[in-house]
């Protein structure tokens, strides 16, 4: 087995002390883009019935419209 002194298994200890610190905050950015999915995610489902419900108040209002004799 190969001897490792003191003063280097501190500079490897260092050295992933910072990578675990880097690599943490990537994470945090994933996680707070995947519940910015999420949100979007949700928007999108509601936006299609109110798509319908629109759709279906514009046309009555133009049917009542027609009826009533407009242009």
């Amino acid at each position: 087995m190969c001897e490792v002194s003191k003063a280097e298994l501190e500079a490897i200890q260092a050295r992933l002390s910072k990578i675990e610190a880097d690599t943490s905050e990537m994470i945090e950015m994933f996680n707070a883009l995947q519940g910015g999915f999420r949100v979007l995610q949700m928007i999108g489902r509601l936006a299609k019935p109110f798509g319908y419900i629109s759709a279906a108040v514009t046309a009555s209002v133009v049917a009542w419209t027609k009826l009533k004799g407009g242009a």
